[in-house]
């Protein structure tokens, strides 16, 4: 690090010529531009305060000193590492009092704000727009609308000559391998840059470093080309719908982690992997930027084909913490093969079946766990032939969901159809047949049977009786034959009607109940397309929903067991 004297705001101007370069550069790795920005308890903004100091010195012919400059030399250009808001401001004002001598100022990144720079040359500044997308132009233009305002009646010629020598500044060159990390050092937590914002600072500036084989022209337009493809990632994974789906609030989401190996991303982390390649380093960015690129192609393409889609969303809701979501994305995005070859979709469901009856990372991708899959297919049958309700919640919930989600994957054709699964969060297991209106056995009086608060009723006013526990008629309607998946607030429309009413409630689109979410579930649908609803429907129910099961399941048991009810080899 070498550090000059104290120089003029016209030395300053001169060090691109005297380096070489075409002007002062604006990194990757900067925050746009906001001077001009109210700032709270104070009466002033940056450019108001700024601009007044100015005034003072000149009316008094004394020099103003401001805040030092750090920035980094090449034959690139001058890049600006701290001092961005300072050079812009004096861009500004210097083109607004008319200067015509040598000030080049490249945002090359943010293209539409380095338009609207080049154009002061050759246009005159219209009216600050209000409605401006762009938050470096909206700034640019309050700038200069100050300018306009503070500035209208000053002798521009000698206003500016007195900004040329007498605004002094330190200026303080630093080696290009230190500029983010002094970036942040001088910052501080006003400007506390994200992991992400680094590691594409660091990738850029290696893909354009000097070389005899690429000119600055060419080395800047890559630089241009990869810096907006990595925003477009960015835009990608800050839509609602992806960050919702793959659980993340990441700048990049998985992107970063999934190359890196690591749910923890770090700079220096990405930096030493960068550091173990010896060959060409601007090529070595290139295919870094390249397995990236193939990486957020394989994202985009799971998520957009229903099918993947349903299957790694239905995924991640079975797991419980970022670090099983992650081990999970990291098996299945772990090659270039395509996510729709018929080998990766087997896989795939293979994983989905599994993770619903609970098996964890190592049991459905292991070589040697045949037992401990076959001990927990046994325990999941078990449990959908039981008391699902309560002691059972959660399986019943993942089996229906799974059921629902199959049959999304069914239409259109076997393409599929996207599931919401905005159902997750608030899902309930629905009594098609109201538990309220079972009569239960009452062993003190067999004539007579309970209903489910305990209360006597008469046997013949139950229209569907339990029956005794072992008998071939017994029916309860807490199993997965009396129950369906709904959203909650949908649930909670139906209270204790009878199987009629609920289905009346279900198909009836008219204005009371037209905001009935759980008629984009298939399965449900199919359940309450029923004729009607009786204890054979709900013992016919209970024998499909197992032998669906089974039919399912089969082909995941060891071969050292014949069937999943079968507790010997």
């Amino acid at each position: 690090m070498s550090v000059n004297n104290t120089i003029t705001l016209e030395k300053y101007l001169s060090l691109p010529a005297e380096n070489g370069s075409d002007g002062f550069f604006i990194p990757d790795f900067q925050r746009g531009y906001v001077w001009g920005k109210a700032r709270e308890k104070k009466s002033k903004n940056s450019v108001e305060y700024l601009t007044d100091s100015l005034l003072d010195g000149f009316n008094s012919g004394r020099d103003v000193f401001l805040q030092g400059i750090t920035y980094t030399a090449s034959v690139s250009g001058i890049s600006i590492i701290d001092g961005q808001q300072r050079t812009t401001f004096f861009y500004l004002l210097l083109k607004f009092l008319g200067y015509e001598g040598a000030f080049k100022l490249h945002y090359v990144i943010r293209k539409e704000s380095d338009d609207f720079l080049k154009k002061l040359d050759t246009e005159q500044w219209k009216e600050e727009d209000k409605d401006c997308q762009f938050q470096d132009i909206f700034f640019f233009q309050r700038t200069l609308s100050i300018f306009h305002k503070v500035l209208a009646d000053i002798d521009k010629e000698k206003f500016r000559n007195y900004l040329l020598n007498h605004v002094k500044f330190l200026c303080v060159q630093i080696v290009p391998d230190k500029a983010e990390t002094i970036f942040t050092m001088m910052n501080g937590s006003k400007a506390e840059m994200k992991q992400e914002e680094l590691i594409k600072a660091e990738l850029l500036r290696r893909a354009s470093l000097p070389s005899d084989e690429i000119k600055d022209v060419e080395s800047r337009d890559i630089r241009g080309r990869m810096a907006r493809e990595w925003d477009s990632w960015l835009h990608w994974w800050n839509r609602e719908d992806v960050k919702k789906f793959f659980y993340t609030t990441n700048q990049l989401g998985w992107l970063l982690p999934l190359y890196l190996g690591s749910e923890k991303v770090s700079f220096e982390s990405f930096r030493r992997k960068l550091d173990k390649y010896t060959g060409n380093k601007i090529k070595e960015a290139k295919e870094v930027f390249r397995s990236l690129r193939m990486k957020q192609r394989q994202i985009q393409d799971a998520f957009y084909n229903a099918v993947t889609y349903n299957y790694i969303g239905a995924i991640l809701r079975m797991k419980q913490s970022a670090e099983e979501r992650f081990t999970f994305l990291r098996w299945y995005f772990n090659t270039e093969e395509s996510t729709h070859s018929d080998a990766k979709m087997k896989k795939l469901r293979r994983y989905l079946d599994l993770a619903v009856i609970g098996c964890n990372h190592s049991e459905i991708t292991g070589d040697k766990t045949g037992e401990q899959v076959n001990h927990k297919i046994r325990e999941f049958r078990d449990a959908l032939d039981g008391i699902i309700y309560k002691t059972y919640y959660e399986d019943g919930s993942r089996w229906l969901l799974r059921c629902n989600i199959l049959e999304d994957c069914n239409q259109n054709k076997g393409k599929g159809r996207k599931f919401n699964f905005d159902i997750w969060s608030c899902r309930s297991i629905e009594h098609i047949y109201p538990k309220s209106k079972f009569g239960h056995y009452n062993p003190d009086r067999p004539d007579v049977c309970l209903n489910h608060e305990g209360k006597e009723i008469d046997k013949d006013a139950c229209e569907i009786f339990r029956g005794m526990p072992g008998d071939e008629d017994y029916v309860n309607e807490h199993r997965i034959g009396n129950l369906v998946l709904l959203y909650g607030d949908d649930n909670s429309q139906f209270g204790a009607k009878d199987f009629q009413q609920k289905k009346d409630d279900f198909f009836n689109v008219g204005e009371s109940n037209r905001h009935f979410e759980s008629r984009h579930l298939i399965h449900t649908i199919s359940v309450f397309a029923s004729s009607k609803w009786t204890k054979d429907e709900i013992i016919e129910r209970q024998r499909k929903e197992l032998s669906d099961f089974d039919a399912a399941y089969s082909e995941y048991i060891s071969t050292s067991e014949s069937n999943i009810e079968n507790e010997e080899a």
